[in-house]
């Protein structure tokens, strides 16, 4: 129940993080957008995070077996984090590009 409550919340979180920065391009440039888009990228960092204290705590019963309690630390974060990370790179990278963010390095 945990990992649907966090995929939902995750990609809830994504898609304001996203219109966010999308809507700083749209109004800002150079400094500015750099500036106001790290400022929103601070503001999330603990979001995306948080997941990972919870499973911390969650997980804690399995530090006996301490391999199995990292695979499923890694993997429960990962099946969170999924839905996530597959609407970003399927659905709003190349607008993300176009706004001058996630540019490939040259």
């Amino acid at each position: 129940m945990f990992i649907l409550i966090g995929s939902i919340a995750m990609l809830l979180a994504m898609m304001l993080y996203i219109q966010l920065l999308l809507a700083v391009a749209s109004v800002l440039s150079g400094i500015l957008k750099f500036v106001a888009s790290m400022l929103i990228y601070l503001v999330f960092v603990p979001v995306f995070v948080s997941p990972l204290f919870y499973i911390l705590k969650w997980e804690a019963k399995f530090e006996e077996q301490f391999t199995l309690g990292i695979f499923l630390y890694v993997a429960s974060y990962l099946i969170i984090m999924l839905p996530s990370i597959l609407y970003l790179s399927k659905f709003k990278l190349l607008e993300l590009r176009r706004a001058g963010y996630f540019l490939p390095r040259r």
